[in-house]
């Protein structure tokens, strides 16, 4: 075609999955209750899933080989971006995620080949995302393929786009859902995903106040980083919120898209 094709960076989408950790107190309160909500609270249960992501064949199979492995909230192109984290990120083994499931007392109580709760209830989910994406569709049917390996009932179900987002948003009647969010290089000119009163807190958005210690950490590093002009300090601050976020997993991140575009070789000065 008399073309040249030039490969841009990461795209400006982080593709993750969030899990539900909002409950439903009262009738006309959104969320979920136990034994859903008791499983997705519970840190070594979202270890777990967090090692059975394989964003390998994720990138390999659904995006070509074009994209790159993220863990964390801030893109690698940002100044911001925590360089340790891959050292300490949970990465795709199954055999990990099988070990803390033992550990938590997730187990195949009666030997249908699932894994049940202490109380006998099955881990059952539904993992969903909007129908008409090939590549999110692929993603969540990858990582149902993955947890039904260990004996997780995971079901990949995609829905119309309007009415995951009205779930994300608004009823919060959710397991996990697989979406993306569009970052920018300076995390701190946003409060909308960070701190635990931002409407887009996925996992349990807009609390009046923070309800775990960790979210109240995050909070007040947030403020520390959005009202001081020194640099080096912000850094600081947002490096150690991706600590804290790595080390909790609300949300585990999966890629980003690797952007490559095609220039007629009769154009010059492509930069």
């Amino acid at each position: 075609l008399n073309m040249t094709l030039y490969e841009v960076g990461p795209g400006t989408t982080a593709n993750f999955i969030t899990f539900n950790l909002n409950p439903k107190e009262g009738e006309d309160d959104g969320g979920i209750t136990a034994p859903e909500l008791t499983w997705m609270q519970n840190i070594k249960f979202r270890q777990a899933l967090a090692h059975l992501a394989d964003r390998e064949t994720i990138i390999n199979n659904l995006s070509y080989g074009l994209g790159y492995p993220i863990y964390g909230p801030i893109s690698f192109t940002s100044p911001f971006y925590w360089d340790e984290q891959e050292d300490y990120a949970l990465k795709f083994d199954p055999s990990k995620a099988e070990a803390l499931l033992d550990e938590i007392n997730y187990i195949d109580r009666n030997n249908d080949g699932f894994r049940e709760d202490p109380e006998g209830n099955k881990i059952s989910l539904i993992l969903q995302t909007n129908s008409g994406n090939s590549v999110r569709e692929g993603v969540i049917e990858i990582f149902a393929q993955e947890a039904q390996a260990v004996g997780l009932d995971i079901t990949a179900k995609p829905e119309d786009f309007n009415t995951l987002v009205n779930r994300l948003t608004a009823t919060y009647d959710f397991h996990m859902i697989h979406i993306g969010l569009t970052a920018g290089v300076d995390p701190g000119l946003s409060n909308s995903v960070m701190p635990s009163f931002g409407e887009l807190h996925l996992f349990y958005p807009l609390q009046p106040e923070p309800v775990t210690e960790w979210e109240a950490k995050i909070d007040e590093l947030w403020a520390a980083n959005r009202t001081t002009t020194d640099q080096e300090a912000r850094a600081e601050y947002v490096q150690e919120v991706q600590k804290i976020w790595l080390e909790n997993i609300p949300v585990l991140y999966l890629f980003q898209v690797l952007i490559v575009e095609a220039y007629g070789n009769e154009y010059g000065n492509i930069y």
